[in-house]
């Protein structure tokens, strides 16, 4: 994908590499506080209270800061692809099936707002040099909201269509979701990476 920022400075990416390691895995922990954040801005009471949604909810939370850090971990604060996968095809198709809307702004910045704290916390851990932690904290920025805008375009309205009164998902290129919501729920659809590497234990 086409930068929109300058690429860091060998030091910056070194540090990068670093913190990403660190919050790597995922805790569930660190996925039930992107969930308790998201579930508080969510418009549809319906992503707390549907158990199948709440649980693929905490799931995909988990598993797109996975993806992020991951990536950041591979290329330090270069733009990163939204994650793939069918379990957030079938999300969203799930969503559009119960007459939801599939784009829950408030709920993917507040997972982000929480995502970007704790990172933050690592980066003045990391680097006492400001001009090193001015660098670090612009790129990160850059590379994460960009990361969000990027998945929240690739899951918008016009991705979906309905065809014989059944709602069909229509992938784009990179399709992503960083939604959230209680975590408790299981889909029997969980059959992806995300369940294996990212589901939460019972």
């Amino acid at each position: 994908m086409q930068m929109l920022w300058p690429n860091p400075s060998d030091r910056v990416c070194e540090l990068i590499r670093q913190i990403a390691e660190s919050q790597l895995p995922v805790s569930d922990e660190v996925a039930d506080q992107l969930w308790r954040a998201s579930q508080r801005e969510t418009r549809q009471r319906e992503y707390v209270d549907d158990p199948v949604l709440s649980g693929a909810d905490w799931r995909l939370d988990k598993a797109n800061m996975t993806h992020w850090l991951a990536s950041n971990l591979q290329e330090p604060g270069r733009r990163v692809t939204p994650a793939k996968g069918s379990e957030m095809l079938i999300f969203a198709r799930d969503l559009v099936l119960r007459g939801m809307d599939v784009n829950e702004l408030g709920s993917w910045r507040a997972a982000q707002r929480v995502g970007w704290g704790l990172w933050v916390e690592e980066c003045f851990a990391a680097t006492t040099d400001r001009d090193e932690l001015r660098e670090l904290l612009e790129v990160s920025a850059n590379s994460l909201t960009t990361y969000i805008d990027d998945s929240i375009a690739a899951v918008g309205p016009q991705q979906i269509s309905r065809v014989s009164g059944r709602a069909i998902w229509m992938p784009p290129p990179h399709s992503a979701f960083w939604p959230g919501s209680d975590r408790r729920g299981r889909s029997s659809a969980t059959r992806t990476y995300i369940s294996s590497t990212c589901s939460r234990p019972t």
